[in-house]
């Protein structure tokens, strides 16, 4: 209903999309406001799109019932004491998810979680990590592979509200960003001037341009 309705944006579900596919296999994703889960289930349950991956929201979980049937799919143990906030809920998730990789989206306060140190950059969601891992190559592999990019170079759709949609573009930049770094570290040329003309292009006139314009400069003296 949802998608044939027509209010979703274009952009909005790409996004969605593009935080889904950043996921590894059988991911448990925390979203934290509707822009960022129900676009992701509309992709899910209308067009098939990384159906392995369990979208929990961080409101709807202190919901008990809700939180019951998640964590019986899950089979996560009820939570017995009084919930007092959500951190408890994640900690919960976490200490029971098994081999289960855990995310969270890009958009969203992670600090809520309380654990925003173990929180990495891998495309449109931040994967979490108790020890240091080798998260560049998740990265690089969301970017090169997954994530779509198109939409970007390109504005082929006029948007309702093209505020929220430049607001949610520059979330691509951070880990373009890194993206960038790697390809100088690595000395790739040519996939540093594609990636630096996207980076430049999304955030041209933003707010973030001037710091945006710093960051890579500052990975540009690594080069010489």
């Amino acid at each position: 209903i949802w998608k044939a309705s027509g209010d979703i944006s274009p952009t909005l579900l790409t996004w969605n999309y593009n935080m889904l596919v950043s996921t590894e296999k059988n991911a448990i994703l925390i979203t934290f406001g509707d822009n960022d889960t129900y676009p992701a289930w509309v992709l899910q349950y209308a067009e098939n799109v990384r159906t392995d991956v369990t979208v929990i929201n961080s409101s709807l979980i202190l919901l008990e019932d809700y939180r019951n049937a998640l964590f019986e799919e899950l089979n996560i143990p009820k939570i017995e004491e009084e919930i007092t906030n959500g951190r408890m809920v994640i900690e919960h998730i976490l200490k029971h998810k098994g081999e289960r990789p855990l995310y969270t989206a890009i958009a969203g306060c992670q600090n809520a979680l309380g654990s925003s140190d173990n929180l990495f950059n891998v495309g449109l969601a931040m994967l979490y990590c108790e020890e240091e891992a080798n998260t560049t190559s998740y990265l690089v592999k969301n970017f090169e592979n997954h994530i779509l990019l198109d939409h970007l170079k390109c504005m082929v759709y006029i948007e309702e509200f093209p505020s929220a949609v430049e607001r949610y573009n520059l979330l691509y930049v951070p880990g373009m960003i890194m993206l960038y770094k790697h390809y100088i570290l690595t000395e790739d040329i040519s996939k540093q001037e594609k990636i630096k003309d996207l980076i430049l292009k999304v955030s041209k006139g933003s707010q973030q341009e001037d710091a945006v314009l710093n960051q890579l400069a500052h990975y540009e003296k690594l080069a010489h």
